[in-house]
């Protein structure tokens, strides 16, 4: 009630001829609120429901965008963490494909130790590589042609001629 007396309709809204807006609030991360809006002069008319529903999609696309910027922040921060770990550590997918490598864990790789073929962790010895094999699916439950089990942390032996480690593959949630 009474916005049409308001000063911001007086020095603003009245320049500008604007008498019809759109807008969208959603709440950002942490304890602000962005709004957006969008504005036509009278003589342009309401806006129709093909508006309404893109300014609805807008303020959706933009709501997601904060989010998952402060997940991207939050997981820099805990990659940085992981690289303080001493301990070789490597991230992969149940189908091997490296994900996370700390410091550590990349120096493995860049020493021959390991390998990279197509994204996927590889061993130079056979045998290397079928424990390799064998620990992720025990990890992550995926039974080699058989039913998912309970995932369940696996140890994996790695042994070269100037390097060896023994590793424990953990499961993690997806």
């Amino acid at each position: 009630d009474g916005f049409e007396r308001t000063g911001i309709v007086a020095d603003y809204l009245d320049r500008l001829d604007v008498r019809r807006h759109l807008v969208c609030s959603f709440r950002l991360p942490g304890e602000s609120i962005a709004t957006l809006s969008v504005m036509r002069s009278r003589r342009a008319g309401s806006f129709d429901s093909l508006g309404r529903e893109r300014m609805t999609r807008a303020a959706r696309h933009l709501a997601r965008s904060f989010g998952i910027g402060d997940l991207l922040v939050e997981r820099a921060a805990c990659l940085g963490a992981l690289d303080l770990v001493a301990a070789p550590l490597l991230i992969v997918t149940a189908t091997g494909r490296l994900v996370f490598g700390n410091v550590t864990g990349q120096s493995l790789i860049a020493a021959g130790h390991l390998r990279l073929q197509g994204g996927r962790l590889a061993c130079s010895r056979p045998s290397d590589q079928q424990r390799l094999d064998a620990a992720i699916r025990l990890a992550t439950g995926v039974a080699a042609g058989g039913p998912l089990q309970p995932p369940q942390p696996a140890t994996w032996l790695l042994e070269a001629a100037d390097f060896s480690g023994r590793f424990v593959v953990l499961p993690l949630p997806e």
